[in-house]
């Protein structure tokens, strides 16, 4: 199977709610659309498991998100571990939207955290 992305070699560099991003690489898919290999630092370390805990204690709605892969199940927020990385991105009528690619399970799941808490639809109430 060959490997979903193609790497460009850019370098970027970025910022996010007051944490730096460490470099990142541009890379494409084979159709030729973008993606954006990240890596971040001073973030907590998180797993999907944690977050399995956390999502529910915050208020989050379950209907919002997928910790396990997703894609073409709804609007919702999905986290996955795919052969290039660790995916985050929003989905909805069966496509990808904001797909990001972590080198780490920590990183995707911080990502992952930031987004659900900016949405202010993703919580009960």
């Amino acid at each position: 199977m060959p490997s979903p992305l193609a790497y460009q070699g850019k370098i970027f560099f970025g910022e996010k709610s007051g944490v730096v991003k460490m470099a990142g690489v541009a890379a494409q898919r084979s159709d030729g659309s973008p993606v954006m290999m990240t890596g971040m630092v001073d973030r907590d370390a998180r797993t999907r498991a944690d977050l399995e805990t956390l999502l529910p204690q915050e208020g989050f709605r379950p209907d919002c998100y997928r910790l396990y892969g997703g894609e073409g199940i709804g609007h919702c927020y999905v986290i996955d571990h795919v052969p290039a990385g660790w995916e985050v991105y929003y989905t909805a009528s069966s496509s990808k939207t904001a797909l990001r690619v972590f080198p780490t399970e920590a990183d995707a799941c911080a990502d992952f955290l930031d987004r659900l808490r900016q949405d202010p639809t993703t919580r009960h109430g």
